[in-house]
């Protein structure tokens, strides 16, 4: 979804004829990556 409507924007610029756009995850995400908040929100340790 988020790179589909990136792809839609950029294809919206001036001279653009067709994009391609790639996720990459790097580093993988882990929830070790959470703030404190976004933690006890959800629940996890």
């Amino acid at each position: 979804m988020i790179a589909g409507q990136a792809r839609n924007k950029i294809l919206e610029l001036a001279g653009v004829e067709d994009a391609t756009v790639d996720l990459v995850r790097d580093p993988p995400w882990e929830p070790g990556m959470m703030s404190a908040e976004a933690k006890q929100k959800l629940g996890i340790g």
